[in-house]
């Protein structure tokens, strides 16, 4: 309400000075009985009138201090609040315009009984499910008969069918002495499931190979090979017999278009190591004939723990062939706690390293030559499937820089008179 000292409540109400309370008097005289109910009456009319219009006494606001010159607000000063453009009893809308009659106000909670309806979430994408894998080819239980002087030896392999068809490495794995084709069982399903070709036979004397039928004037006599009476000449036929008999097979394949014979790699564990190194020499010394292609197709050997020299079996005679010496892709891998298994893979590359200068500063793509000395005295196959060497990967890596990524275009290579 109004204070007593307000001008405006005086000049319209025109109160006399006279009509006051006297002080210290506990009773009223008719004049003031009468000036006080006139008082009443017309605060009444006033206030009667002033709802009437839509207005408060109460709610008028307080006018604010004027803002000081140039507007700017001072620290500690209050903020004006400029009246909404609405008019009386308009609530104003953010950006300076009023509220239309019957529109919403901005702000306001929603009708009693109606809830908020929250923004639909986004639809996710439909998630695609993962690539399914190409089915590996089933392993196939395969034999060949070996073409030799006076007889033939019934060989036995697994083979297991690359995925990539004609593009296909060929990889033959030859075991160490007195060991057979399950001693790879680590390292198949590596090549196998990058789509390699792979060929695990039973050499000679070895697993199920041990059968040979030769001639005599008795007729056709069958005996046992044992590996453990194994002689130099018997390690020869494995180079010249064995070998030959597993390349045709793979020729067969070849020209069947499941396989590039031209991208071949032997991979060899200690004596098997001295057999590839030699069979490589004499697949690399056939003769060459227009319009006809023999040998030369082995490109890349693997020798797990090379020995120089395993009963007869000597590997100077191919470390001295040009292409071996100096092209050909080649890793050895080597456990260096075994002092003479070291000195037999350091005496091998060292024959390779003179023939191949400058091959250590070539980046890794680029290699023709990998030496792996490893932190254990394990040897040959017994390096295959140990946790923290990586032999599987390490060879795979091998193959897929010195093979896969390079150029060696497929070509029939089986004649009718072959």
């Amino acid at each position: 309400m109004f204070a007593k000292h307000d001008p405006a409540f005086q000049a319209n109400l025109s109160i006399p000075r006279g009509w006051r309370m006297k002080s210290g008097c506990k009773s009223f005289s008719k004049l003031h009985v009468r000036s006080h109910f006139m008082t009443w009456g017309i605060g009444v009319v006033v206030l009667f009138i002033l709802s009437s219009l839509g207005l408060s006494v109460a709610s008028q606001p307080v006018p604010p201090p004027p803002a000081p010159a140039g507007g700017n607000v001072q620290p500690g000063a209050s903020t004006v609040q400029k009246p909404s453009p609405g008019g009386p009893g308009q609530p104003a809308i953010p950006g300076g315009t009023s509220a239309q009659p019957g529109a919403p106000t901005p702000g306001a909670f929603p009708a009693p009984g109606k809830q908020p309806v929250p923004p639909a979430a986004p639809a996710k994408p439909p998630v695609a499910p993962p690539p399914k894998k190409k089915p590996l080819p089933n392993p196939e239980e395969v034999s060949v008969r070996t073409k030799e002087p006076g007889g033939s030896v019934e060989l036995y392999a697994t083979f297991y069918p690359g995925s990539n068809g004609k593009e296909s490495v060929p990889i033959i794995l030859l075991h160490s002495w007195k060991g057979s084709r399950a001693d790879f069982a680590p390292l198949v399903p590596v090549l196998h499931e990058r789509g390699h070709a792979v060929l695990v036979p039973d050499l000679r004397g070895h697993g199920h190979s041990r059968r040979r039928v030769f001639a005599s004037p008795r007729g056709l006599v069958t005996e046992t090979l044992d590996a453990a009476k194994f002689r130099p000449a018997d390690f020869g036929a494995m180079v010249q017999y064995d070998l030959e008999a597993w390349k045709r097979f793979l020729l067969e394949r070849n020209d069947a278009e499941a396989l590039n014979i031209e991208r071949l790699c032997v991979i060899g564990a200690e004596m098997g190591a001295g057999v590839a190194l030699n069979w490589a020499l004499l697949d690399w010394s056939w003769p060459q004939y227009p319009g006809m292609k023999q040998g030369q197709d082995v490109k890349a050997l693997v020798l797990l723990s090379p020995q120089w020299n395993f009963r007869g079996l000597e590997v100077h005679k191919a470390l001295n062939h040009p292409y071996i010496s100096s092209t050909m892709s080649i890793m050895l891998i080597v456990g260096a706690g075994d002092s003479r298994a070291l000195q037999d893979a350091e005496r091998i590359f060292g024959f390779l390293e003179r023939a191949r200068p400058g091959w250590d500063k070539l980046p890794a793509p680029a290699r023709n030559l990998f030496f792996g000395k490893l932190d254990t005295s394990l040897q040959g196959t017994r390096l295959l499937g140990v946790q923290g060497l990586n032999v599987e990967e390490a060879i795979a890596r091998f193959i897929e820089l010195r093979l896969v990524k390079q150029d060696f275009p497929w070509r029939k290579r089986l004649t009718k008179s072959q």
